[in-house]
């Protein structure tokens, strides 16, 4: 038997969302019409329970929302979507920035279960795999609905919107190859990362569907910070034999690339080709970059749309997992492309 969302509820009464989240959690003015609509589409699809047992607005209204890091400004547009949808629906947010510290993973589930929130949006680390089981009994333990978004945790169960990486990592290799290059090297982020994991499996896809030299020193890991970024190029460029073209897996190492460049006065792509994930740095410094774009806001509103139908569910409900997978776009600048150099 299907299940029964406050969407479904919305779509029954011909109201929005915001209207019936409001409706139900008793914030916000409502007309009394349209509070009877909502009511009767409650009870024809079922959903008479939810007015009993569902959390909305029953604390403080408040979303804790768990950062992988600040610094990186992926995360100030996936929180900017989240505060969006959540003040549509009258929620505040309250951010704790775990700086990629496992300890600091701990540390904001203890001052989050302190807290009254009615749910938790989650970005884990990247280092996943210290976090344990025991992390996972700590999460389960909060008992409030929680929601990941951008990267996932290993052996879990929750509700989550991701990007598909596999894809983006690919899709970004095959721009380089379409572009003719074959010796392609790639500066990944850090392994135990699932995010860059599979941005580095995308970029061997593409390689070994196209019959093209899979070179170790061709793989770098950049750690997802900017020394990692600017180690890598320079151990790429200092090679007998270096590529012509680099995946970079995200703008965080791309701006220690772009360093080195300058440095070392090189040129893109006369001296070297490039494409990064992320659509995040300066065009006017870097105008002809070709990136693989994350729908990062999107992400942000997806994640706390599907906090909210976990909210004001029957406390009772035992749901199936939702996974949502939303797709990078590729854009092309100029960056990619095979520059001849012609001898004097």
């Amino acid at each position: 038997m299907k299940k029964v969302t406050m969407r479904d509820v919305a779509k029954k009464a011909n109201v929005s969302l915001a209207t019936v989240s409001r409706a139900l959690s008793g914030t916000g003015y409502i007309k009394q019409d349209t509070m009877e609509l909502v009511i009767n589409a409650c009870k024809e699809l079922g959903y008479t329970s939810i007015l009993r047992n569902m959390n909305c607005g029953t604390s403080a209204n408040l979303i804790g929302v768990i950062t992988a890091d600040l610094k990186n400004e992926f995360n100030i547009f996936l929180i900017e979507g989240i505060t969006k949808i959540a003040r549509q629906h009258n929620y505040e947010v309250v951010v704790y920035d775990q700086q990629e510290d496992p300890k600091r993973s701990f540390q904001a589930l203890d001052v989050f279960s302190k807290i009254p929130l009615n749910g938790i949006i989650l970005t884990p680390v990247m280092d996943t795999t210290t976090l344990k089981f025991e992390y996972l009994g700590m999460l389960e333990k909060l008992k409030v609905p929680l929601v990941l978004v951008d990267r996932d945790l290993q052996y879990s169960h929750f509700d989550g919107v991701f990007l598909d990486n596999v894809y983006g990592g690919f899709d970004a290799t095959m721009a380089l190859i379409k572009a003719g290059h074959t010796k392609i090297a790639t500066i990944t982020g850090t392994h135990s990362s699932l995010t860059g994991h599979d941005r580095l499996t995308g970029y061997k896809k593409a390689m070994q569907i196209q019959k093209l030299n899979l070179r170790k020193e061709y793989i770098k890991s950049g750690e997802f910070t900017i020394d990692g970024g600017y180690r890598g190029i320079r151990e790429l460029m200092d090679m007998p034999d270096p590529p012509t073209a680099i995946f970079v897996a995200n703008s965080v190492m791309m701006k220690g690339v772009l360093r080195l460049i300058q440095e070392r006065n090189m040129r893109i792509p006369e001296d070297i080709a490039m494409l990064t994930f992320d659509d995040l740095l300066n065009h006017i410094s870097v105008p002809n970059l070709s990136v693989v774009s994350q729908p990062m806001k999107e992400m942000g509103e997806k994640a706390m749309e599907l906090l909210l139908d976990r909210i004001c569910e029957p406390s009772h409900y035992t749901h199936h997992t939702v996974r949502i997978v939303l797709n990078p776009t590729i854009i092309l600048r100029g960056s990619e492309r095979k520059v001849k150099k012609h001898s004097h």
